[in-house]
């Protein structure tokens, strides 16, 4: 199989705080990913980032079925580099 590197790379992962939300969040982020972390409870989805590593994690959350698109607008930004996967 092709290994991908990840360093710096941004990787959207919804479902951040369930347990396979958290696990695969732990995994890129040892591989260097940057993530833009979404969840339906903003305060753990924020506790989550800053556990994460701050400023190379951004946190955003669903609010009555919408999105609130700010932190995540700016997690697809960090250094120009779009997303490069979606989880």
């Amino acid at each position: 199989m092709r290994k991908y590197q990840l360093k710096d790379k941004v990787v959207v992962i919804t479902g951040s705080t369930g347990g396979l939300g958290q696990a695969t969040a732990r995994a890129l982020r040892e591989k260097g990913a940057k993530l833009a972390l979404l969840d339906l409870d903003l305060n753990s989805v924020e506790r989550q980032a800053n556990e994460l590593g701050g400023s190379q994690v951004a946190a955003g959350y669903f609010l009555s079925g919408r999105f609130c698109p700010l932190p995540f607008k700016y997690a697809l930004y960090l250094k120009q580099g779009g997303c490069l996967g979606l989880v």
